[in-house]
């Protein structure tokens, strides 16, 4: 089952697929095609500079200054790669089976995975409190390292968490009401 929105362009951007013991979703991290054009404009730009550094390392012509410039130019590319492939192309993997929920990010997720118990796990919910909100649609700056951000929130041990980017409130009450249909968490435990 593929949950689409009717107010926006982009289709499908949240699909579901429910098995016999689990529910997974997947959300497009990308919030915007302006996003997606912004990171394929920062890896272009780098990946030329990153030509002519590795061109300058070979042939040992060095206009913009000593070698170390033209390692830290291919160094600086890292956090480019990372956000590209996380945010232009990336996806939030949430699955919830065997009486957890987990939350990992691809397609490059580095081991990362945030497991919470659902016995744990109170009130999911919409919350817009303190999003930025713009076009009926969460924004995540793709530039920004840290925190959790996402339309979808839950208690677990007295600490929100946070999932969903760059959904819109219609899609998010969407996937809780199928997070709450799975069976995998009881229906008190989802707030509509």
């Amino acid at each position: 089952m593929a949950v689409e929105n009717p107010d926006h362009e982009c289709a499908a951007r949240a699909r579901v697929e429910q098995g016999r013991t689990r529910l997974r979703i997947s959300v497009a991290l990308a919030t915007s095609e302006g996003a997606r054009l912004h990171l394929t404009a920062l890896l272009v730009i780098w990946a030329l500079g990153a030509a002519f550094a590795v061109a300058s390392l070979i042939v040992r012509f060095r206009p913009l200054g000593p070698p170390i410039v033209h390692v830290a130019w291919l160094a600086a590319g890292l956090p480019v790669l990372w956000a590209y492939t996380r945010f232009a192309v990336g996806r939030e993997i949430i699955s919830l089976g065997r009486g957890a929920l987990t939350i990992t990010h691809r397609p490059i997720p580095l081991g990362f995975a945030r497991r919470y118990r659902l016995a744990n796990a109170h009130r999911f919910r919409v919350d817009t409190a303190g999003l930025r909100i713009a076009n009926v649609r969460h924004r995540r700056n793709p530039l920004r390292w840290r925190g959790e951000q996402g339309m979808i929130l839950f208690d677990y041990n007295l600490r929100p968490v946070r999932f969903g980017v760059g959904l819109s409130t219609a899609e998010a009450r969407r996937l809780l009401q199928a997070i709450r249909d799975s069976g995998q968490v009881s229906p008190e435990q989802v707030e509509l």
